[in-house]
């Protein structure tokens, strides 16, 4: 019970830092202050915008489904939280061990087209039907190719328990030309650099957690000049929030998801030297701060890059989905497959 409360406070403060950053770098790219007046330099603005939304009226159409409409941003937001408990925040177990960890959490995540396609229906508008199916669009199209990259880590690294990927990452797989000068673990034994076909399948793998978590770029689904809020557009109040929190929780399990694929987890980026040896497995806390540290840095890119590019067309984002990111992610599944047959 424990674990559950631990990974649901870690999810909600992480949820309320990447809410914090937003408003603070979206206000620096647009060249204004952003929140300053709750809190030292508008710190406690999230605790003030959730206040605001708990109060706020829940407004429920008189043609919608009502328990239906009701429950399903409470049902999005579980299924984004099973997901992530089962990815272990630091070299302790995760709540729910599975062996077969990083392929349920892509079949947990792929739950979510189901709770936006009954939003939408239930919320008695054709507004939100149509954001609903251009969501479901998006989302199905890119979750082809995040599917061939997790299949070509989990080839690689021969496992799919997150946590076997991440230990694979450590002092053991240390570069022979570092061994020899008594160097073991740090950044240059994370997946990234072990395998180098690992380092466009990391820039996939980012374009297209964009898309699955309906971010700028790829917010088509809540294009608000053509179909005002998308699927979300008839919920108010504490509801329309949980959407909102079910987004950048679903970001932050696709973060985790390229730390442990690619960045090492809970691994220090600093080498040791001599015989302060990385075979000893790293303290949980500090493993925790690793792991927390480079999702934030995954996440502040991600806002970056909400606030830098304009958001693409239908057809722009299914070519860079079918004609870009689905060929590279097959032809480097491909080539692992064949060398790690060799």
């Amino acid at each position: 019970m424990f674990d559950w409360l631990f990974y649901l406070t870690f999810l909600l403060i992480s949820v309320l830092v990447v809410f914090y950053l937003e408003r603070k770098m979206s206000a620096f790219i647009q060249d204004r202050m952003g929140p300053m007046v709750v809190g030292k330099f508008g710190l406690l603005q999230p605790f003030a915008d959730l206040l605001k939304l708990l109060q706020k009226e829940q407004i429920v159409n008189i043609k919608a489904e009502k328990w239906l409409f009701l429950a399903v941003p409470l049902l999005l937001f579980l299924v984004v939280f099973m997901g992530f408990s089962i990815l272990p925040v630091s070299n302790l177990p995760a709540p729910a061990q599975v062996s077969t960890g990083v392929l349920l959490i892509v079949g947990l995540l792929s739950l979510d087209v189901l709770g936006i396609l009954m939003a939408g229906w239930a919320s008695g508008s054709k507004f939100s039907v149509l954001g609903a199916m251009r969501a479901i669009g998006q989302i199905v199209s890119y979750e082809v190719p995040i599917s061939f990259i997790v299949l070509t880590c989990g080839f690689y690294y021969g496992t799919a328990h997150p946590a076997q990927m991440v230990a694979m990452q450590g002092a053991t797989a240390t570069p022979a030309w570092l061994m020899n000068l008594g160097v073991s673990g740090g950044i240059f034994s994370w997946g990234i650099f072990q395998f180098p076909v690992f380092i466009p399948l990391f820039i996939c793998f980012f374009i297209a957690s964009l898309a699955e978590s309906n971010r700028a770029p790829f917010d088509l689904p809540e294009g608000e000049s053509e179909i005002i809020g998308g699927f979300h557009t008839e919920y108010s109040g504490f509801r329309w929030a949980l959407f909102f929190l079910s987004e950048y929780a679903m970001m932050l399990v696709l973060s985790l998801l390229s730390v442990h694929f690619f960045l090492g987890g809970w691994h220090s980026p600093f080498p040791s030297f001599g015989a302060v040896h990385q075979l000893i497995p790293p303290h949980p806390f500090f493993g925790l701060i690793w792991v927390w540290l480079k999702a934030m840095a995954l996440l502040v890119v991600m806002i970056w890059v909400r606030w830098t590019f304009p958001r693409l067309r239908i057809d722009q984002v299914m070519f860079i989905c079918w004609k870009v990111l689905l060929p590279l992610s097959i032809l480097i599944f491909v080539f692992t497959v064949f060398w790690k047959a060799l």
